[in-house]
């Protein structure tokens, strides 16, 4: 029996909202399906539109970045997960700030960011994992992205649940960035990096990270594709297959 699972990160960009675009970014999804997908700039349009093409196969979890209430507008970096094949236990959006409870930001962060996370158990076996989705700041010195990443990384240690992780996200920096570094010395890898058959990192700012020693990856790409003649998004969707080890 397979029981490999796929993850999706994509930067789906909160401009340019036409019905083509947003058939080309649901088509792009669509041509995956991945079990679990993470989404950055998502504003309200957005989740609706994704919602109706895709809410038959998932649910999803996130709320805007601008203010707590569930129904505000706001970028949202919502996790869209198959209902049929996951148990959700857990959810939650914090700030990437000094006080993630709160609506806030650090001083040199252009805009208000956050992360959401999502406890899922997988119903066929019961095994559990964590997918966690952010949107580091594209203006803020390497320091404060930093410290951005900081605050994810001291979550999953008050968080204190032993659980392999998937950390998905525009960190708006590379691997090889503080922030990056910092997430590998944190207990992750560059999905890519350890996929089987891998030559390497595939770089950019759109990255799948992977718990250490809890995942094989089989694989991890990079869909640089158009769909119907242009590119979906400004950014293309990474897709990471693994199973539990």
């Amino acid at each position: 029996e397979d029981t490999s699972m796929t993850s999706m990160s994509f930067n789906v960009y909160v401009g340019n909202q036409t019905t083509e675009r947003k058939n080309r970014v649901i088509k792009m999804i669509e041509r995956y399906m991945p079990d679990t997908l993470g989404v950055q700039e998502a504003n309200n349009s957005w989740i609706n539109a994704l919602n109706n093409a895709l809410g038959d196969t998932y649910a999803y979890v996130g709320i805007g970045r601008n203010s707590t209430s569930e129904s505000a507008d706001g970028e949202r970096c919502a996790i869209f997960y198959k209902k049929d094949k996951f148990n959700l236990l857990d959810s939650g959006t914090q700030w990437l700030s000094d006080t993630p409870e709160q609506v806030s930001k650090y001083p040199d962060s252009t805009y208000y960011r956050i992360f959401t996370y999502a406890l899922l158990e997988r119903k066929s076996d019961g095994k559990q994992f964590m997918h966690i989705n952010t949107h580091l700041d594209n203006e803020a010195p390497h320091e404060t992205k930093l410290k951005q990443a900081t605050v994810i990384t001291n979550f999953i240690k008050l968080y204190n649940k032993d659980v392999p992780i998937i950390l998905t996200g525009d960190f708006n920096c590379n691997v090889g960035s503080l922030a990056g570094k910092h997430i590998l010395l944190s207990g992750f890898d560059d999905s890519s990096e350890i996929a089987l058959g891998s030559n390497g990192s595939i770089g950019g700012i759109d990255i799948i990270f992977t718990s250490n020693g809890d995942f094989t990856v089989y694989e991890t790409i990079r869909d640089s594709s158009q769909i119907d003649g242009a590119a979906p998004s400004d950014h293309a969707p990474v897709i990471a297959k693994f199973d539990f080890k």
